[in-house]
Order: structure tokens, then C-alpha cells, then sequence
């Protein structure tokens, strides 16, 4: 399930055109990379929930995404093969109230409720760090992969507090003083960032 709910509204001056899960990182779209990582698992069937702002985009993207299109007949390129063999993606418009939690139930009753269900939201890129991975070897339950805590990127990538390997509190990019309120709540407890 790959959350892509959101507007963009930080980076507002590019995202009504683009959705932010397209913009290039490391030379091509940011989904890109994910969708290598989660074809990395073998079969898997993917759905993203998108905000419907971006149903028309997301139409195209289905397409573009799953098979060559007819991009590479119109472009004169060699028809390529599947480019992610084993994953079917598809894309699904949010409905209901916008949020995060929003975006997995949908996801959650398109899939029919699958045994395994990986959540990993479109914006948030770990190139070779492949926390997908990570997840698939563990045991059945629930489980958050993050990195360690530094106050520099909390504003950015929000914190998650933990006790005993346990998720107790996740606080959303914070600011420099709310971090170090939770560093002071919080300092005997273990902190990860990195969301």
C-alpha cells in the first residue's frame, strides 16, 4: 500500500502540476524508486491512494507505470519489457476524510484485506537503505522501520518515540523547540526518526 494522499502543499509552487511522489530524485520520478524496491519482494500487488485532485493524472500514470505504454511506439524506442516483472500497481483516488489512516483502509478494503500489508508512503525515499526488505523478513505483526533520532531532521521527517521496541507516541515534523520538549520527556525512552 503506498500512501500518496497528500497535495504537496509545502512544495505548492510545482505540485498542482505534479504530484510530489513524480518529482525526480536521484534522475527519475521519486515513485520510481520505490517501485523498484517493492518489486525487489517478487509478487506483489500494489495499489497507491492518491488524492483525487490527481485522478487524471493518475490515469495516465497507471499505464505508464505497469507496462510501456504507447510512449514507445509514439517515441520510436524499443518496446521494453515490464519494468517492475511481479508487481501490478494500481491507483486508487482516496475517499474519505484525507489523511494517512484514510489512505491504508482504502488500500486495505481494494486489496480485500490482505495476510501481509506493507505500508510505505510515496514521499519519504531511502535509496539503498531498501527498508521493504527489511520488513518482509520479519515476523507477522506490526512493524516500523526508521532511523535514528537526530533533532536536525525531525523538523523534516517527524519522530517516533519508542519503549522497549514498542511505537508509544509519533509526533509530525516537529519544530527545533517541540523537539527538544520531546527530547526532554522523553530522554530515558528510545527515539527514532524518520518518517
Amino acid at each position: 500500500m503506498i500512501a500518496a494522499g497528500g497535495l504537496g502543499t509545502r512544495r505548492a509552487n510545482w505540485s498542482r502540476f505534479l504530484p510530489k511522489e513524480y518529482f525526480p530524485v536521484q534522475g527519475k520520478p521519486g515513485i520510481a524508486l520505490l517501485m523498484e524496491e517493492i518489486a525487489e519482494l517478487g509478487k506483489v500487488r500494489a495499489v497507491m491512494v492518491h488524492h483525487p485532485y490527481y485522478s487524471q493524472f493518475a490515469a495516465w500514470a497507471t499505464r505508464v507505470l505497469n507496462m510501456p505504454s504507447d510512449y514507445d511506439h509514439v517515441a520510436g524506442t524499443a518496446p521494453e519489457a515490464q519494468r517492475w516483472p511481479g508487481v501490478s500497481l494500481e491507483l486508487i483516488a482516496q475517499s474519505g476524510p484525507y489523511g494517512d489512516i484514510t489512505s491504508v483502509l482504502n488500500a486495505d478494503d481494494h486489496l480485500s484485506h490482505p495476510d501481509d500489508l506493507y505500508v510505505m508512503y510515496a514521499d519519504n525515499l531511502y535509496p539503498r537503505a531498501q527498508p521493504v526488505m527489511h520488513l518482509s523478513g520479519m515476523e507477522a505483526g506490526t512493524a516500523v522501520i526508521a532511523r535514528p533520532y537526530t533533532r536536525s531532521e525531525a523538523a523534516q521527517r517527524g519522530v517516533i518515540v519508542c519503549d522497549s521496541d514498542r511505537m508509544i507516541r509519533l509526533v509530525e515534523k516537529p519544530d527545533d523547540r517541540a523537539a527538544r520538549a520531546l527530547e526532554a520527556r522523553y530522554r530515558d525512552r528510545r527515539q527514532c526518526s524518520g518518517l
